[in-house]
C-alpha cells in the first residue's frame, strides 16, 4: 500500500509486502495496532521529516524502538549517522523475522498484517481496489485508442507557463502540469536524462517519480556525503559523481532535480541550467525574492525551464474543486482558512542549516506551510494583500516556529491561515466557505479523495450538489503527476504562457 493510502496491490501467498509509514502511523495512531517494526521508508535518519514516533502503548518493545529510531546529533560524524541507520535497518530486519521465522515466510502472518492495518486505515480497501481498477481500465483504455491511431486528447497539450508579477509579488516561471481526466502515463515524444542533486529524504520521491514516467531516466546523482550517494544510487539508479560540476560535465543531463537545502538551490540551480538542462528545484526555490529574480533570469537568458515543486496542488481532487471554483459552480468565494499545523522537535531545529535565515530562508511557514499556502492560491487566485506575524512560542531557533495571517484575494475571499512546528495532533487543512457550499479539505502529507468533502448550503438542490461530486476515476497529489506534467511539457517543446 502507498504511504498516502490510495494504491493498492492485492496479496498472493507468499508476497513481500512493505508497509511505508504512512499507513502505518495511521493504523497505529488512530487504531492501536501493534508492531515490531516502524522504519522511514528512506532509511535515513538524518532526514528529520521521514522519522515517525509512536506511543510506547502500542509498541511490542518501546526501549528497542526508541534506540532504533534515534536520531544522531547535529554534530554527528558520518559513521555515527550510517551506525543510526544500520539501527534502524536491523530492527526492520527483526520485525520482518517475526513473519518469516526460520527464513520462511509465513503467508497467513503476512495476511493477518495486511488485514489488520487495511482495516484501521479510511478509505477501505475495496475503495482503493475499486479506484486502483478504475485508473488501470482507463490506462489500458487509453493506450488501445493510441495503438488504433486516435488522434487528440481528452486534456490539451501542456504547455510551459510563465507567470509574470502581479499585485506585490513576482511569481515563479513554472512547468504547468495539465489536468488529465484520467491518471495515466503520457506517451512522450522522447527519452529526458536526469540527474538527481542531493540524496536526502525528499530525493526518494523525485526518483520514484522519475522511475514512473515512460520519458524519463535517473542517470546520475550527487551528494556532499558520498556515501549517502553510494546508497542512494544502489537503490535508485544512477552513476555517482563526486560534485555537481563533474556531474554536468561527464553526465549531460537534460534536467536537473534539486533536492538540497535551500541556501545553495539559487547557484546550483543557475549553474544546471547554464550547462543546459531544465531544472526542477525542491520548495522554496531560494532565499529571497534577489536569488529568485537571478534564477528567473538564468532562464530566460539560457532558454532553459524552471519549475518549482508543489505537488499538493495535483491531484483529481484538487483539479476539480478548482473547476466547480472558477465555473462559479459553488458560487462567490467568501471565507477561507488555511492551516499547516505539525510538530517538529527541538532535534529537528537543531540540524545545522535548519531555523537560520541565512541558510533556510524561514522557518515552518517558508518550509512547511509553503504547499497548503499554495494550494490555497491555486483554488482561489491572486490575493491582494497579507497582514502576518511571526512567533517563537516554543523552539529555540533563529526563525519562526508559528505564524498567523490574514490574506485577502482579487475576488473578495478572506482567508485566515496559521502555521505552526509545535501541535501534537498533526493536520494539514483548508476549508473554503462559498456562497453555496463549504468545501474540506483534512490530510497530513498528501491528499486524496477521501480528504475531500463538499458541502451545500441550506436551499441548494439535491440535483445541483449531484453535480460536484468528485470525478470516479482519482489520483491523489504527489511527486508522480507534477513530474508527469513537467516532463510531458518538456518533451513537447512547449513555449511560456503569459
Amino acid at each position: 500500500m502507498d504511504g498516502s493510502g490510495y494504491s493498492v496491490t492485492p496479496l498472493a501467498a507468499g508476497d513481500t509486502v512493505w508497509f511505508s509509514p504512512g499507513v502505518v502511523h495511521r493504523a497505529v495512531n488512530h487504531g492501536g495496532l501493534r508492531l515490531r517494526v516502524v522504519m522511514s521508508h528512506a532509511g535515513l535518519p538524518e532526514a528529520g521529516d521521514a522519522v515517525m514516533t509512536f506511543p510506547d502503548a502500542v509498541l511490542a518493545d518501546p526501549a528497542l524502538y526508541a534506540s532504533a529510531a534515534a536520531l544522531p546529533g547535529p554534530d554527528a560524524s558520518p559513521h555515527e549517522r550510517l551506525a543510526a541507520a544500520h539501527r534502524r535497518r536491523d530492527l526492520a530486519v527483526e520485525g520482518y523475522a517475526d513473519l518469516a521465522p526460520g527464513g520462511v515466510l509465513d503467508p497467513e502472518a503476512l495476511a493477518r498484517l495486511h488485514r489488520r492495518a487495511a482495516a484501521l486505515v479510511r478509505p477501505r480497501v475495496d475503495r482503493w481496489q475499486s479506484t486502483w481498477r478504475s485508473a488501470h481500465d482507463a490506462a489500458e483504455a487509453a493506450t488501445e485508442a493510441q495503438a488504433r491511431g486516435a488522434r487528440g486528447r481528452q486534456a490539451g497539450l501542456p504547455r510551459l507557463r510563465a507567470h509574470r508579477p502581479t499585485v506585490h509579488r513576482p511569481r515563479l516561471r513554472h512547468v504547468r502540469a495539465p489536468h488529465h481526466p484520467h491518471p495515466r502515463r503520457r506517451v512522450m515524444t522522447a527519452t529526458l536524462r536526469a540527474a538527481i542533486i542531493g540524496t536526502g529524504a525528499i530525493a526518494h520521491a523525485h526518483a520514484e517519480a522519475i522511475a514512473a514516467l515512460d520519458g524519463a531516466d535517473l542517470v546520475a546523482v550527487t551528494d556532499r556525503d558520498p556515501e549517502a550517494a553510494r546508497r542512494f544510487a544502489d537503490a535508485r539508479g544512477g552513476a555517482v559523481y563526486d560534485d555537481l560540476v563533474a556531474l554536468l560535465a561527464d553526465a549531460r543531463p537534460d534536467v536537473v532535480h534539486i533536492c538540497t537545502p535551500p541556501g545553495v538551490h539559487a547557484e546550483q540551480a543557475i549553474a544546471a541550467m547554464e550547462a543546459g538542462a531544465h531544472v526542477v528545484c525542491e520548495k522554496p526555490a531560494a532565499l529571497s525574492l534577489a536569488q529568485l529574480d537571478a534564477m528567473m533570469e538564468a532562464s530566460q537568458r539560457t532558454g532553459k525551464r524552471l519549475s518549482v515543486v508543489f505537488q499538493q496542488r495535483t491531484g483529481t481532487a484538487a483539479a476539480h474543486v478548482k473547476g466547480l471554483l472558477d465555473s462559479g459552480a459553488l458560487g462567490r468565494p467568501l471565507v477561507a482558512v488555511c492551516q499547516t499545523l505539525w510538530f517538529r522537535d527541538q532535534a529537528y531545529f537543531d540540524v545545522p542549516w535548519r531555523g537560520s535565515w541565512a541558510t533556510e530562508g524561514g522557518g515552518p511557514t517558508l518550509g512547511h506551510a509553503i504547499h497548503q499556502i499554495d494550494l490555497l492560491a491555486y483554488l482561489l487566485g491572486d490575493w491582494e494583500s497579507v497582514r502576518a506575524d511571526l512567533w517563537r512560542v516554543g523552539r529555540e531557533t533563529g526563525t519562526e516556529d508559528s505564524s498567523t495571517a490574514t490574506v485577502a484575494f482579487a475576488n473578495g475571499a478572506i482567508a485566515s491561515v496559521v502555521t505552526s512546528a509545535v501541535s501534537p495532533r498533526e493536520v494539514s487543512a483548508i476549508r473554503l466557505d462559498t456562497e453555496k457550499a463549504t468545501v474540506t479539505l483534512e490530510h497530513l502529507y498528501g491528499h486524496g479523495h477521501a480528504h475531500w468533502r463538499i458541502t451545500p448550503a441550506p436551499g441548494v438542490q439535491e440535483s445541483e450538489a449531484a453535480q460536484w461530486a468528485l470525478p470516479a476515476v482519482e489520483e491523489p497529489s504527489g511527486h508522480v503527476p507534477l513530474l508527469r506534467g513537467v516532463y510531458a511539457a518538456l518533451a513537447e517543446g512547449g513555449e511560456p504562457a503569459s
